[in-house]
């Protein structure tokens, strides 16, 4: 496996890396969700449990695994709900979503809905063995 760098995590026209749970079910089929859309291939889904992800992104093990995390090349970081919206807001069709994002009311809900769907992911989603470890 190829070492973590800005490198490969950035390769032209690569705008964010994204950190999820690879051993969430719910985690796993919303990258999928990103990854048939993004024909033009601006994200780059990284599953938290690639050795050497958590060091390159300065992130703790808890605050990887508590939600999805976005990455700019310049190194801004969004979290949760901020970071599904700014992914999705690169895909061809959803452009919309940015400025949907500045309508009074719409950000900090789906911020709380977020919150919720991930305190709950496991329990309600996760199935099998890789769930079994959390």
């Amino acid at each position: 496996m190829q070492p973590i760098d800005a490198q490969t995590l950035f390769p032209p026209g690569v705008r964010l890396a994204l950190l999820y749970d690879g051993h969430c079910g719910l985690c796993r089929a919303s990258i999928g969700w990103l990854r048939r859309r993004d024909r033009a291939h601006r994200l780059n889904p990284i599953p938290l449990q690639t050795p050497g992800a958590l060091a390159f992104f300065k992130l703790s093990q808890a605050a990887a695994e508590g939600e999805l995390n976005a990455f700019s090349q310049s190194g801004e970081r969004r979290g949760g709900a901020d970071a599904v919206f700014w992914a999705v807001s690169l895909l061809p069709r959803f452009g919309f979503v940015g400025p949907l994002l500045r309508v009074p009311g719409v950000l900090p809900i789906a911020r709380a809905v977020y919150r919720q769907v991930a305190k709950r992911r496991r329990r309600d989603v996760c199935a099998g063995d890789a769930c079994a470890i959390h």
